[in-house]
């Protein structure tokens, strides 16, 4: 699709899909490990959490704090620590990303049933790391700091993205999908007063292009407070490596050490702690 096509698609589609933003905005934080994952006894080298590989037809509504007219104050926005959860990478996953832009591949309006193909490629610059820890083996594994709240500045206000829920479906050598579920906040810079409160559930499969280069596909719905689908994305992007893995030691003031062997402990395998430096 040329530019000029682009643009009026996007012009006229504006009336038909007035809710893009939410979307956009969760694209932009769409390596963010976000959510309550719930513990597993299997494997570590395999080890899907919980959910499938499709999105949910409905939400619950988000809490009353959170609705529309609420006011975001110092108790929504106060820090939380994160459950202690991990799951393995594969190596080619592992280090610091870079994305320029994302393509967008199917609309479609879930009140309507109307869709579109536009084939648009849109500028988004993104960063993302992944992985965080070595276990004794030099298996590399990724902390999923949930729950977490992020804010983003906006044209004409600000806007928060609350971690829901994570759910590692697959982490193999071939591919990894992730499951991501979270809350896009819009507020009213002047009394921060909450104006939109949208749900984005998000699958996002990464697969290795060549060393150093990987490709995301991700299907998207979104929600509204009440839990509602509103629209349904298609988008792909491709994430090339900046930095190569290393580890990360504290993340927030957390100790990263010491939580990866807590956690390998309560899944059955101390044997995989790897020796204190």
């Amino acid at each position: 699709m040329d530019t000029n096509r682009c643009k009026k698609w996007w012009i006229h589609s504006r009336g038909r899909f007035p809710d893009l933003l939410p979307l956009l905005i969760c694209l932009l934080v769409l390596s963010m490990t976000e959510a309550k994952a719930q513990d597993a006894s299997q494997s570590p080298s395999k080890r899907p959490l919980q959910g499938g590989v499709n999105l949910d037809d409905t939400l619950p509504p988000v809490p009353q704090e959170f609705q529309i007219g609420s006011q975001i104050g110092d108790a929504q926005l106060r820090s939380q620590t994160p459950d202690n959860m991990w799951f393995p990478i594969p190596n080619w996953l592992a280090g610091k990303w870079h994305s320029e832009t994302k393509l967008i591949d199917y609309v479609q309006d879930c009140k309507t049933g109307a869709s579109q193909s536009p084939h648009l490629v849109v500028k988004e610059v993104d960063s993302a790391l992944h992985g965080h820890q070595r276990d004794k083996t030099g298996r590399i594994w990724e902390f999923i700091q949930i729950p977490q709240m992020r804010k983003l500045g906006l044209a004409h206000g600000s806007a928060y993205v609350r971690a829901v829920r994570k759910d590692i479906i697959e982490s193999d050598p071939q591919e990894v999908i992730i499951k991501v579920l979270s809350n896009q906040i819009t507020v009213n810079d002047k009394d921060q007063q909450i104006v939109s409160s949208n749900q984005v559930q998000q699958i996002g499969t990464y697969t290795q292009l060549d060393d150093g280069l990987v490709q995301l596909n991700a299907s998207l719905r979104n929600f509204d407070h009440d839990g509602t689908p509103i629209q349904m994305q298609k988008q792909s992007l491709t994430m090339r490596r900046t930095a190569p893995y290393q580890d990360i030691d504290t993340l927030d003031g957390l100790d990263l050490k010491r939580l990866l062997a807590d956690y390998l402990t309560k899944i059955g395998h101390p044997e995989l702690i790897p020796a204190s430096k």
